[in-house]
């Protein structure tokens, strides 16, 4: 890697790199902001990637305050996890405590099923008697009918022959 392709890395974009040809080291560097200007000579590969230390260590300084401010995050994550956890294994208890209940009552519907299949017949039977004294009412209600008018005169005659007091 020679000099012009490291001025193209970001951060040594602002440098002003010059090189002797065939050699593949820098030999001068113009002014660093802060720095003054360093003399012109051969520097290391080693030197080269200091000043691409020096440009990362803000950002890596940077990412530890957001490595902080996420382990916050997490370790709030990691307490609403553990209310969380909470909350189910309570769940679980309530619905140990339900199945219990249902196992219970259990053997109670098995005893209904019987009284309810037998109730179940003789509803079957009365409806063929209800059925069968249908036409019968229907048979008597004309017959109440037409008592009607006579059961009127009745009452005048009643009415008339109660005795005076």
């Amino acid at each position: 890697m020679d000099a012009r392709s490291l001025s193209t890395l970001p951060g040594l974009a602002s440098l002003k790199i010059t090189t002797r040809h065939c050699k593949p080291v820098f030999a001068s560097v113009a002014a660093i902001p802060g720095r003054g200007r360093i003399e012109p000579g051969y520097f290391s590969i080693e030197a080269r990637y200091g000043l691409i230390e020096r440009f990362n260590g803000p950002i890596f300084w940077f990412n530890a305050l957001i490595e902080r401010f996420n382990g916050l995050i997490f370790w709030f994550n990691a307490l609403i996890e553990r209310f969380n956890g909470l909350i189910f294994s309570f769940n679980a208890l309530i619905d140990r405590f339900n199945e219990r209940i249902f196992s219970f009552n259990g053997p109670i519907e098995r005893f209904n099923e019987p009284i309810f299949s037998f109730n179940a017949l003789i509803d079957r039977f009365n409806e063929r008697i209800f059925s069968f004294n249908e036409p019968i009412e229907r048979f008597n209600e004309r017959i109440f009918s037409f008592n009607e008018p006579i059961e009127r005169f009745n009452e005048r005659i009643f009415w008339f022959n109660e005795p005076i007091e």
